[in-house]
């Protein structure tokens, strides 16, 4: 089949693909603050992927033609069916109205892919380097260096995550 002006044919001897590309958007927020005696942190933040469909836009007519048939991603939303999906995307985008006339056909393979979303939240704190420093100094004198080398591994380990 030839195509004329304006139309959009795609023609394979296997299959066509048609992946969804995503958009990651990430932010973060953290604070922290340190004295001699308390160390503290915290942070938020999250990560959402949105998926992004082809848009196939012809002034004329759509030709698509695979011998072994489309493979198409479409998002993942709650519990819809395909069906639906494919409706609520072309009322949101009228670009995606090829969704609808693919649904029609009997060689598609439908993917249904989901967006990535996370959120994170956390605080934490203890003591800073110097208070580590005088309770190593305290124990070290009440246990008469009995629990020294402990107590040492400790303030180390303290003055380290400072």
């Amino acid at each position: 089949m030839k195509a004329a002006d304006g139309d959009i044919a795609l023609q394979s001897g296997g299959s066509i693909r048609f992946e969804t590309a995503s958009d990651v958007h990430t932010e973060s927020h953290e604070r922290s603050k340190s004295s001699f005696a308390w160390q503290s942190s915290s942070g938020e933040g999250f990560t959402r992927e949105t998926l992004r469909q082809s848009e196939l836009v012809a002034q004329g007519e759509l030709i698509i033609q695979a011998a072994e048939g489309l493979r198409i991603d479409v998002e993942k939303i709650d519990r819809r069916s395909v069906s639906q999906t494919i409706d609520a995307m072309v009322a949101a985008n009228p670009d995606l109205a090829w969704l609808q006339e693919m649904e029609q056909r009997g060689d598609v393979d439908w993917r249904r892919v989901k967006a990535f979303h996370d959120s994170w939240d956390y605080e934490q704190s203890g003591l800073g380097a110097g208070a580590a420093l005088v309770v190593a100094i305290v124990v070290t004198y009440f246990t008469a260096g009995a629990a020294s080398g402990l107590v040492a591994s400790g303030a180390s380990a303290a003055g380290a995550s400072t």
